[in-house]
């Protein structure tokens, strides 16, 4: 029975990314090993004429054991890497220290005045060395820089200098978060500088994320392992798991906001968990319609509103009587919903109808259906501008106005956005396009894109500390 739940969980992530390929997960480290994520960082100025090329990267320890990693890319081209991180390689490796990594070189080139000319290389491999720790379970994020070329007046070897650190601590209030589903971990990233920092292993198929910035919690829903992991935003480790039951496959969390409860749509079982924190105990559970995909609390932490992806409905849970209280019929396919900045209705994005949903309270009702276009992926409300954000298949993200019930504005993302979020500090907003694996931080005010970061395949949502 479980089987065939992962096989509808893996339908709906494949539907609503609009990927055309579904992607395999990598599979997980397992009892004595972890992962390991080399980042290239942006190569220096005077690397832009430089071209080259890698035949593998390889993790050595004291005894001059070589474990080959699996490349990402291996041709390295100084002109479009000047100012840009990307992710090297990857594997998973015994459990044990390592001296450093090396790397082998098959060919490197140099822009000239008539041309693209060869370099010679050295036939043997380039050692770096670097001591690190591969921990059981856990994941190792280690940072490559191209300290120089080798390169001086009519050079005609290519001897480049290289330099490796692992991921050190920054302050947890600069951290954001991008769960990996098909990597089984999450990228830990500088919110202000854009660059990757670290990463952490997870459970089987990671998707919804929740913050408690006051607790430092961060709630990730370990779809394929029926488990939340609750992480320590602080130093950045997994510090407990709760365990819901077997096929509850949790795809989206909300701490409600009190802190004392979190909530979980579990889209195997067509249920909502109600977890006491302190205790990490499932309280209760609701029944509510199928496929659930997302769960949303009110401010008050009276409501919350399951988004019930193939009952084309909406179940309200009453949290101070601890029952449902209504379902409500909406458009074809609903993903996501937002509470209205106001707090006066509840906003849902229907994947297959071209209509935003837009809920009254009072009664509980759809109130109005405002034409948004199809394919309508990610939503998020911002309550300072009171604006209200809808990204969708097409690349754009639609400004929407609650006030008016008009779509006022539109951001070009350049590809299909699948999650949102909004950082208060920074007045920025988050937007992941998983076919392009790229995270975009875009200004609010003047709308234009800030900056990116690369992404894994799979990327699911992004969360940051700060977020509204």
């Amino acid at each position: 029975m479980k089987s065939s739940y992962r096989l509808l969980l893996v339908a709906l992530l494949f539907w609503s990314s609009g990927c055309s390929v579904p992607q395999i997960a990598e599979p997980p480290a397992g009892d004595t090993g972890g992962q390991v994520v080399i980042y290239l960082q942006a190569l220096p100025q005077s690397a832009q004429h430089v071209r080259f090329t890698l035949d593998d990267v390889m993790a050595f320890g004291p005894d001059e054991n070589r474990i080959p990693l699996k490349l990402a890319f291996s041709d390295l081209d100084g002109a479009s890497l000047t100012g840009r991180q990307r992710q090297l390689a990857s594997g998973n490796l015994p459990q044990g220290s390592y001296s450093g990594v090396e790397i082998t070189i098959r060919g490197a080139f140099i822009m000239g005045e008539e041309g693209e000319a060869a370099l010679l290389v050295a036939e043997n491999p380039i050692r770096i060395i670097r001591p690190f720790e591969v921990i059981r379970g856990e994941a190792a994020a280690l940072f490559l820089s191209l300290t120089s070329t080798g390169l001086g007046a009519g050079a005609v070897v290519f001897r480049p200098g290289f330099n490796l650190t692992v991921a050190g601590r920054q302050l947890f209030s600069l951290n954001g978060y991008i769960s990996n589903a098909t990597a089984n971990r999450l990228t830990v990233f500088n919110k202000k500088t854009m660059q990757v920092t670290n990463v952490i292993a997870t459970g089987r198929k990671p998707s919804g994320m929740a913050i408690d910035s006051l607790q430092r919690r961060l709630y990730v829903a370990c779809s394929d392992d029926d488990r939340i992991e609750e992480i320590d935003i602080v130093d950045n480790a997994v510090k407990n798991r709760i365990e819901l039951r077997v096929g509850d496959g949790p795809m989206d969390l909300a701490v409600t906001p009190d802190g004392r409860s979190l909530l979980s749509a579990n889209f195997g079982s067509n249920t909502v968990s109600l977890i006491e924190l302190r205790s990490r105990v499932e309280i209760t559970r609701f029944s509510v319609g199928r496929r659930p995909t997302a769960v949303v609390v009110d401010e008050t932490g009276t409501y919350a509103f399951a988004v019930n992806s193939l009952s084309n409905s909406v179940t309200v849970l009453d949290l101070r009587r601890l029952a449902p209280v209504a379902a409500i019929d909406v458009e074809t396919t609903p993903l996501q919903a937002a509470l209205e900045p106001a707090g006066g209705r509840l906003l849902v994005i229907n994947r297959d109808s071209p209509n935003l949903s837009v809920i009254g309270f009072d009664p509980l009702v759809v109130a109005d259906r405002v034409f948004a276009g199809a394919g309508a992926l990610a939503i998020v409300a911002d309550p300072q501008t009171r604006l209200v954000y809808v990204g969708n298949d097409t690349g754009d993200i639609q400004v929407f106005d609650p006030a008016s019930l008009m779509f006022v504005d539109s951001i070009s993302a350049a590809g299909p956005v699948k999650h949102l979020t909004i950082d208060r500090e920074e007045n920025s907003l988050f937007a992941i396009r998983p076919e392009e694996k790229v995270l975009q931080k875009l200004d609010l005010t003047s709308k234009r894109i800030l900056s990116e970061i690369e992404v894994e395949k799979g990327a699911y949502a992004v969360a940051v500390v700060g977020e509204r």
